[in-house]
């Protein structure tokens, strides 16, 4: 009879750690390539490295529309925005400087 119940013991205290194991945990799948207190709207500099956009080192005002992965969009933030899209990779970008308002 006690081996019924050992067993028994041993099924529910697997069964009760199973339980209080809780969910797994998960890494963000979509690395932010931007600072997170830069948001969309918002006004920056991006400072390319050297030799990545030109000959030289370069940079670009930004007012950002959207992000995708290691893209940004910039845009105006008109009522009426023209349909021009500027997309900007991230991975050449050395440098975010926000813009005072």
């Amino acid at each position: 009879m006690s081996n019924r119940l050992s067993a028994l013991w041993l099924l529910l205290a697997v069964f009760a750690g199973y339980l209080a194991s809780g969910p797994s945990v998960r890494a963000d799948e979509r690395p932010r390539r931007l600072p997170y207190l830069i948001t969309r709207g918002e006004t920056v500099t991006l400072v390319f490295a050297y030799g990545t956009r030109a000959s030289g080192g370069s940079s670009v005002p930004c007012t950002i529309t959207d992000e995708s992965d290691s893209w940004v969009r910039c845009g105006s933030t008109d009522i009426i925005p023209s349909r021009e899209q500027h997309w900007y990779d991230l991975t050449r970008v050395v440098e975010v400087v926000r813009q005072e308002k």
